[in-house]
């Protein structure tokens, strides 16, 4: 158990801390993966700023849930300050 969520989840800090760098970014690749497939939650489709964004040219709005690398973050950034 964790300390800040007792009850919850279990402790994978062993499993981590033995994972090599190639491991654990084969499995970062593949929760970024899974994460492509989400559905966006409710609160996030009704607010409409994905929408928004993607009309101002900020993003094309695919893969919504998926993490966005630096590289992304400047670019949407520097896009937004553009309009």
């Amino acid at each position: 158990m964790t300390p800040w969520r007792p009850n919850y989840a279990p402790d994978y800090s062993e499993f981590v801390d033995a994972l090599t760098p190639e491991q654990a970014y084969k499995l970062l690749q593949k929760a970024q993966l899974h994460a492509a497939t989400l559905t966006p939650p409710a609160w996030m489709s009704c607010s409409g700023e994905l929408r928004d964004a993607v009309e101002a040219g900020i993003t094309d709005g695919s893969e919504p849930c998926r993490f966005a690398t630096r590289y992304e973050v400047a670019l949407m950034a520097k896009r937004a300050t553009e309009k």
